[in-house]
């Protein structure tokens, strides 16, 4: 699909699918949405135990749903109206993005959906307008293929030199069922392998059906959803959830002390949320809450990853997070716990272009390791070290909560110092099955 494309202004309309932030400032009509829980898309999406090696997820949004009545202001910005989708019948969208280290390919995979086999191919047919997407700049050419999936489907090989590079890029469209799904491979210079991209799409396929037919797909655990405390719901602004499962290597690291648990690692899952934003505006504003759990074999393992828990990975508009360690907390049902101070240096001129100050809280409960972490930026006066501190320890004790069974894994209450930040929750915000009460 020529729209999923890095190519020329195509490359600013997918950096807006992929990073789901959109067009920064884009104004969004105020209200309520609302959605039906759909499909466990992430669970069919790829993930980077299954890419060639040296790509990895850089940024805390590389990956996440939005509802289909947000799709239009998140993912297109001013390119295409609510009312222009809605006949598509689109019920969720969701999308993972990995780049090389130093960004000279990507690969972006993406999911819709749809209420039907028959919506699907009005969607292919609507996305698949090449006057409506085609760049003065871009050159592509749709092919037959591929061999993955079902019809509609499509091979896409496209180029642009309009953003100062040479981009290439092979994108294969095809659908499964009532899901159509893709993946792209873009690189700078060189035209990407179409064995590659055959060979991804063959895989994606396999997740996908797997999924449909109730099985787990090769990296996830079944019920970690359900178990990892809901937070789209109490904070949903901008409008998409970011959220997915997390392969050994992006839990854990590739190298380093924790990576040697990996073999003990059987799955794990990642939520995100942008407390500070607004309904009005499409922007993911601090504080930033990242909630992390995985699962291992043994409590043992799970423990080990907790005394290497300041080596572990952290992503936040690719600029690693420091971590210093702070007093032991005080934290009510769990084997074992550590806290740490963290601070993430601005990267200037992007949306992460602030200090950011904030606390983690990291802890073991069985055979599952958990990680709560808040930040904010050094200009939020409100949010003292103290009330970072009580923010996080209050969503660190209802996530035990939670996993222990003694209350219903939904929606996370928002914690006191949290109440005025943002705009708030949507009396009919999104809520999917893995949040319900």
């Amino acid at each position: 699909m020529t729209r999923l494309t890095r190519c020329g202004t195509l490359l600013a309309l997918l950096i807006v699918f992929s990073l789901a932030i959109a067009a920064i400032g884009t104004r969004i009509p105020p209200g309520a949405f609302a959605q039906e829980a759909g499909l466990d898309l992430a669970a069919m999406a790829l993930d980077t135990g299954e890419l060639p090696p040296g790509y990895q997820q850089t940024r805390f949004d590389d990956e996440g749903y939005t509802p289909g009545d947000r799709i239009a202001a998140i993912q297109f910005g001013d390119a295409v109206s609510a009312g222009e989708l809605e006949p598509l019948e689109i019920a969720w969208y969701y999308s993972s993005t990995f780049f090389t280290g130093d960004e000279s390919s990507w690969i972006y995979v993406y999911l819709s959906e749809f209420s039907t086999e028959t919506a699907v191919e009005a969607g292919f047919d609507f996305f698949e307008d090449e006057e409506r997407w085609a760049s003065p700049s871009e050159e592509s050419l749709d092919q037959a293929g591929p061999a993955a999936g079902e019809s509609p489907k499509e091979l896409t090989i496209g180029s642009d030199e309009g953003s100062g590079l040479t981009l290439r890029s092979i994108d294969a469209t095809f659908r499964v069922d009532r899901v159509l799904a893709g993946v792209s491979v873009t690189t700078t210079g060189v035209e990407p392998a179409l064995d590659l991209v055959e060979e991804l799409a063959s895989t994606l396929e396999g997740r996908i059906e797997a999924v449909l037919a109730g099985e787990s797909p090769a990296g996830v655990e079944p019920g970690l959803p359900q178990s990892t405390l809901g937070i789209f719901a109490a904070w949903p602004w901008p409008g998409n959830s970011l959220e997915g499962y997390k392969s050994a290597v992006d839990f854990l690291g590739s190298d380093g002390s924790p990576a040697r648990f990996a073999a003990d690692y059987l799955g794990g899952y990642a939520r995100f949320a942008s407390a500070g934003s607004v309904e009005e505006i499409v922007q993911h504003e601090p504080p930033y809450i990242d909630i992390e759990i995985a699962a291992f074999s043994t409590n043992e393992a799970a423990l080990g990853v907790l005394q290497a828990a300041s080596e572990l990975p952290a992503r936040h508009y690719g600029n690693p997070i420091v971590r210093t360690a702070a007093p032991e907390p005080s934290l009510s049902g769990v084997d074992a716990a550590r806290a740490f101070h963290t601070v993430r240096p601005a990267v200037p001129g992007t949306v992460g272009s602030l200090n950011l100050t904030g606390y983690e809280v990291a802890f073991v409960l069985r055979s599952h390791f958990v990680k709560v972490t808040l930040q904010s930026d050094v200009l939020n006066t409100s949010l003292t070290l103290e009330n970072l501190e009580a923010s996080v320890l209050d969503l660190a004790a209802q996530q035990v909560d939670c996993r222990n069974g003694s209350v219903e894994c939904g929606p996370a209450r928002v914690p006191e110092p949290l109440a005025n930040t943002g705009s708030p929750a949507s009396p009919v915000a999104v809520v999917r099955s893995d949040e319900a009460d």
